[in-house]
């Protein structure tokens, strides 16, 4: 997949969103076991851009969960200690982006297992105890948000490499990481609405 460049916001540039598109998008369609999204995409019954939106609110999701988390407004402040140490060892988004600056990745997809479960959960009217974490709303988060990759496997490799395109800037000399923290909810709108306007293209056959 590929997409239309153009600038977003300080420290989360568009060349940065638009690689994350890119390999979560071609990731998908090139994993052995999504035989059935491929096919919708041949066919016709999933559109191009449909597809699209999907793997653009996969990505928003991401971008959510970064600033949810590192601004500590993910978590139910009543959350037992051990349902947030469960979190943080096997579920955070820290945990995962640390994971992408030092390693590159292997065909499993069990992080993106565990990336799945964890928007599963955000959208439930009760807090996810077992973790720790509040409820998120809103069509982002909901159910009908994704309906094509419900099921859909993604390796370990792919994901390291979209989250690491979202984690550091690109084109410095050396890689800073980009703070979510200082993210406001407008610039997440001005993200969004730039996301919205781009156009993508597939090739299948690659």
């Amino acid at each position: 997949m590929q997409e239309d460049s153009r600038s977003l916001t300080p420290g989360l540039s568009s060349a940065s969103v638009q690689k994350a598109i890119t390999l979560l998008g071609s990731g998908l369609l090139a994993h052995p076991a999504n035989t059935t999204l491929r096919n919708h995409l041949r066919s016709g019954a999933l559109s191009v851009q449909d597809y699209y939106a999907q793997v653009l609110r996969f990505v928003y999701r991401l971008i959510v969960l970064f600033v949810a988390e590192d601004r500590g407004i993910l978590f139910d402040s009543a959350a037992d200690q051990k349902a947030l140490d469960r979190y943080t060892a096997r579920y955070s988004t820290v945990r995962l982006r640390r994971r992408a600056q030092r390693r590159s990745g292997t065909n499993r997809s069990n992080l993106y297992r565990d990336l799945c479960f964890v928007m599963e959960k955000l959208p439930c009217e009760t807090e996810c105890t077992e973790l720790g974490l509040r409820s998120l709303h809103g069509l982002c988060f909901s159910g009908a948000a994704m309906p094509d990759l419900d099921g859909c496997e993604l390796t370990n490799r792919d994901l390291l490499k979209a989250v690491r395109a979202l984690t550091f800037t690109t084109g410095e000399a050396t890689n800073c990481t980009i703070e979510y923290k200082n993210l406001d909810t407008a610039e997440l709108g001005g993200i969004y609405e730039a996301l919205l306007e781009m156009c993508p293209r597939i090739d299948l056959a690659a």
